[in-house]
């Protein structure tokens, strides 16, 4: 069956913009713990960006696109922590450096329109204390206290 999925142009995150769509093709969907594949970190991608850009906010466009395209009743849990994940956490861990409080605010704030009660979300209370306490920091808009959590975890790794 054709999918007709294509990557959105002129926008960032296109790839997660489109993954998410895929599900809906899936017959059987299996979780492995293990890492399959690894991000090549270049010194200027999007991921390690040198300067603030605006384009890093294209993070909603391509979180409202996969909620477009996938089954969220089906899916609720998964796409509340996809978007609790990308929209809070780490958009959040990058806005932060620059001081971008207004951008993060309209980032979670769409997030918490989508999925009043994120913070019980089973794939969250799976994840770390700090993970858990930093993304309830940014809710909470205690920036100061984030980028200290931020700041720990990175020193942990």
């Amino acid at each position: 069956r054709n999918s007709d999925i294509r990557f959105p142009k002129g926008i960032w995150y296109e790839d997660l913009a489109t993954t998410g769509a895929y599900v809906n093709f899936a017959q059987k969907i299996y979780y492995l713990d293990e890492n399959l594949y690894y991000y090549r970190q270049r010194k200027h991608s999007i991921m390690n960006q040198d300067n603030y850009n605006k384009k890093m906010l294209d993070i909603r466009t391509a979180m409202e696109l996969i909620m477009n395209r996938s089954d969220l009743h089906l899916y609720h849990d998964e796409l509340e922590y996809v978007c609790i994940s990308n929209l809070i956490y780490q958009s959040a861990e990058r806005l932060l450096s620059y001081q971008r409080y207004i951008e993060i605010e309209q980032l979670t704030s769409f997030a918490n329109q989508c999925f009043v009660h994120w913070e019980s979300n089973p794939y969250l209370k799976r994840r770390s204390r700090l993970y858990r306490t930093t993304c309830r920091m940014i809710k909470r808009k205690h920036y100061r206290m984030a980028k200290l959590l931020y700041y720990l975890k990175n020193k942990m790794v």
